[in-house]
């Protein structure tokens, strides 16, 4: 019976090994840079101010001194100028030819007429170059919350070559400013073909070498898996990161989104 229990056990053990063969497991990292495929911007700029010259009251000058001189003795009057006049040294006054009501109204026509000029150039642009706009749904945005009224225009830009040009443009405008509202880029599994080309040369040589330094041979793929780390999203927090510190403009920033892939194979050894 014992000798049965042994010859039972031994049997279970060569099945368990067959069952279970010899492999060697690498995992490989690579980075993948996503371009921008099409995004909505918002363009926001600042109206200015017009004063209404025409109904503006002004207030009355309210300081008791002032009214105190108005109506002081003609005689006191007369000698508390002279002593004051004594007592101060000459001192040459140099005129300025006073600003009147006309000029600031006209200098606040030609802010009017500057700003109406970017809009018309911002518009043409856009139709000229076929780029779609929209200036009743405007999405929200923070300028939503100024008092302040503002000049604003939702672009959707359709290619990267539509978003290079309406940022280009619009870095061009002073006062007016350019933010991403939502964007798209090209999905990975487009780049599948080229990520699992590389990651497999990469993984297939590692395997090789340990295959070799432990005299083993190195088979074919058993099992490929998705090892996601915990600490994978560090990565898209340092690249945004590196791009602060480099100080890349709106637009590279924009660009490409690199994203990190990791993949495990595990190959037979024999």
């Amino acid at each position: 019976m014992k000798f049965l229990f042994i010859c039972l056990f031994a049997l279970m053990s060569l099945q368990l090994n067959a069952q279970t063969p010899k492999s060697i497991e690498i995992t490989v990292i690579d980075t993948v840079e996503l371009k921008t495929k099409s995004a909505e911007l918002i363009f926001s700029m600042e109206k200015p101010y017009i004063n209404d010259w025409e109904n503006m009251e002004m207030e009355p000058y309210e300081d008791s001194e002032y009214y105190e001189e108005e109506y002081e003795d003609p005689e006191k009057k007369k000698r508390k100028n002279k002593k004051a006049k004594d007592e101060e040294a000459p001192i040459e006054m140099i005129e300025e030819e006073p600003i009147t009501e006309n000029e600031y109204y006209k200098s606040d026509l030609e802010r009017l007429k500057n700003f109406n000029d970017k809009k018309s150039n911002l518009l043409a642009y856009l139709n000229k170059n076929g780029i779609v706009w929209d200036s009743v749904n405007i999405p929200l945005t923070e300028y939503d919350y100024s008092e302040n009224e503002h000049f604003r225009l939702k672009i959707t830009a359709k290619s990267w070559d539509e978003i290079k040009k309406t940022y280009n443009f619009c870095d061009t405008m002073e006062n007016g400013e350019l933010s991403v509202h939502s964007s798209t880029t090209e999905s990975i599994e487009e780049h599948f073909q080229k990520i699992y080309e590389h990651l497999y040369a990469k993984a297939k040589k590692e395997a090789g070498i340990i295959a070799g330094i432990t005299g083993l041979k190195l088979g074919g793929i058993i099992k490929v898996s998705n090892s996601e780390s915990i600490f994978d999203p560090l990565f898209d927090l340092q690249n945004e990161m590196d791009k602060i510190i480099n100080k890349t403009s709106d637009l590279e920033k924009m660009e490409l989104q690199k994203k990190l892939v990791r993949r495990t194979f595990v190959f037979e050894a024999k």
